[in-house]
């Protein structure tokens, strides 16, 4: 499975990771904050990668694919 997502799908493992910490994100601040915390982090990520897709001219697709 590590060999499948090597390479350029190395950060999707790390986000894979991260997501899978949301239960104890969530006890840590309490049921909807940590929520919120989680949410609004995973946008925030979305939106700077967005906005440097758009800045170095390349389509979301390029950026991920």
């Amino acid at each position: 499975m590590k060999k499948a997502l090597s390479g350029n799908r190395g950060t999707l493992h790390g986000l894979a990771e991260i997501l899978a910490q949301a239960p104890q994100v969530a006890a840590a601040f309490g049921k909807w904050p940590g929520f919120v915390l989680m949410l609004l982090t995973i946008l925030t990520l979305f939106a700077v990668s967005l906005v440097t897709a758009i800045a170095v001219g390349r389509t979301v697709v390029d950026l991920f694919g």
